[in-house]
């Protein structure tokens, strides 16, 4: 979902998203904001879990992960949320599941970003794929460490080398590949990457599921 695809005027949110959106002032956080809660909705609506956008209210709940409802009743699915550089993405999965996604552009990050926020073998991951591709897999590992943190309804209140994450390594041609994840506590996920239009986008479950299925 991009920028351009987000519906003019307010019509589609609920009172309470308006209250939300008036309180933020500034111009990038908002239009982030907007353009997640619309591929949520979309997501919720092809999936046939609500009626509609207008009677949709996607809002933070108290883990500041966003909850869905509709009609003033909670929508029976899991939902997770992200937005990057102008693009959404949305994932859905059954009521009781746990999900996570994260969407990242690939860039070079800064000297010591590495050696702050991931593992020892993180760090040897990127630094084996080579000048070349070093970017892609630093992008890679940061996003599929994001979507971990967000499954557990944390976020960055995790230390990020808490979680320690194992990809399948690969191009940046669309295709999914399968990525292994630890922490905190040991516990096991299993996830999901991709790499194409120059961003990586990550998706975790649990229970673990196969790739994930574009719906609408």
């Amino acid at each position: 979902m991009r920028q351009a695809e987000l519906p003019h005027g307010d019509a589609w949110l609920t009172e309470a998203e308006r209250g939300v959106l008036s309180g933020l002032r500034v111009p990038k956080r908002r239009g982030d904001w907007l353009l997640g809660r619309w591929a949520a909705k979309r997501a919720l609506a092809a999936a046939g879990l609500v009626p509609g956008e207008g009677e949709t209210s996607i809002l933070a709940g108290p883990s500041g992960a966003p909850e869905a409802s509709c009609g003033g009743r909670a929508v029976c699915a899991a939902l997770s949320l992200t937005h990057s550089h102008g693009v959404a993405a949305a994932l859905v999965g059954p009521v009781g599941s746990r999900v996570g996604i994260d969407l990242e552009r690939i860039e070079e990050r800064p000297a010591g970003f590495a050696g702050d926020w991931f593992t020892e073998a993180e760090q040897a991951f990127v630094t084996a794929a080579g000048a070349g591709e070093s970017a892609l897999a630093a992008t890679l590992v940061w996003s599929a460490k994001e979507s971990v943190m967000k499954a557990l309804l944390e976020g960055l209140r995790i230390p990020p080398k808490a979680v320690e994450v194992s990809p399948e390594r690969g191009p940046a041609d669309g295709a999914w590949r399968p990525f292994e994840a630890r922490g905190p506590g040991e516990e096991g996920w299993g996830g999901w990457w991709r790499a194409e239009g120059g961003f990586v986008l990550s998706t975790v479950s649990r229970p673990p599921s196969g790739p994930p299925e574009r719906i609408g």
